[in-house]
């Protein structure tokens, strides 16, 4: 059977190995770090698929007699 100690261990989500309680200045400054690097991450993906997913399903290629686009031209009728 686990103690008390082991069962908080466990469930913890992180847990301090020595005394000095500075360490947890440096976790709340690491993981302020890791949170900014996942924004920026998140805001380049969104600005890549914004302007490359459009590119990629045709939106900017013209028909060969020049009056639509791709996109525009599947949902017309002649």
């Amino acid at each position: 059977m686990s103690s008390g100690s082991d069962v908080a261990i466990s469930s913890s989500s992180f847990i301090l190995l020595n005394s000095n309680l500075t360490t947890i200045f440096e976790l709340v400054q690491l993981s302020r770090r890791v949170f900014n690097r996942i924004k920026l991450n998140f805001f380049w993906a969104a600005i890549y698929n914004v302007i490359l997913v459009p590119v990629a399903a045709g939106a900017f290629y013209a028909i060969p007699d020049g009056s639509q686009s791709v996109t525009i031209a599947g949902h017309t009728q002649h």
